[in-house]
C-alpha cells in the first residue's frame, strides 16, 4: 500500500509539474513581443515567479521560509543565494 501511495504521488507530482511548465512556457512564447518592448524585463520575471509559485504550492512537501527579508532596501542591488536543508 506505502508503494502504492509513493508511486500515485510520483504521478500526481510529475503531472503537475509538467502541465504548469507547459502552461507558462505557453504565456512565455504568446508574449515574447511584450518582452522586447520591456528593457527591464519585469514581464519575464513575472512568469517566472508565477511557474516557480506554482510548482511550490503543487508540492506539499516543500516549504519555503524566507530570512531577512525587512533588511532589504527598495533601491538597491543585491546578490541572493538560495539555500537547502536537507532531510529536515
Amino acid at each position: 500500500m506505502k508503494a502504492f501511495a509513493r508511486l500515485f504521488f510520483s504521478l500526481y507530482l510529475w503531472t503537475s509539474v509538467s502541465l504548469v511548465t507547459a502552461l507558462v512556457s505557453s504565456l512565455i512564447l504568446l508574449s515574447f513581443p511584450l518582452v522586447l518592448l520591456d528593457p527591464s524585463r519585469r514581464w519575464a520575471h513575472h512568469l517566472g515567479s508565477l511557474w516557480g509559485r506554482g510548482l511550490m504550492r503543487l508540492n506539499p512537501l516543500w516549504h519555503l521560509r524566507v530570512v531577512g527579508l525587512g533588511r532589504l532596501r527598495k533601491n538597491q542591488s543585491y546578490v541572493l543565494v538560495a539555500n537547502h536543508m536537507s532531510l529536515s
